[in-house]
C-alpha cells in the first residue's frame, strides 16, 4: 500500500474529510498523549490541509502553522495501520 498524500484549503475539505481529520487529531493529541487542548482553535479555516490516506482512509493529517515547515513540523498525527 502507499500512502497518498492531498493538500486542500478548509473550504474544499468535505464533511466527511473535516470529521475525519478532527477525530483523528483529538484521538492521538486529546486521548492518547493526555494532552486536553480546544481542538478547534480557530487554525483551520486558514490553513493549507495536508492529508495522507491509505486505501481512502484518512491516515496522517498534518496542519502547518504558519512559522513552520512540513519538515520540522511537531503536530505529526498518525493512525494505525
Amino acid at each position: 500500500m502507499k500512502l497518498k498524500w492531498t493538500a486542500k484549503t478548509f473550504d474544499e475539505l468535505t464533511n466527511t474529510e473535516l470529521y475525519n481529520i478532527l477525530a483523528l487529531r483529538t484521538e492521538v493529541f486529546v486521548v492518547e498523549q493526555n494532552c486536553p487542548y480546544q481542538e478547534c482553535d480557530g487554525n483551520d479555516e486558514v490553513s493549507i490541509h495536508f492529508f495522507g490516506t491509505l486505501d481512502n482512509k484518512i491516515v496522517g493529517p498534518l496542519l502547518p502553522t504558519n512559522d513552520a515547515t512540513v519538515s520540522d513540523h511537531q503536530d505529526r498525527t498518525t493512525a494505525p495501520c
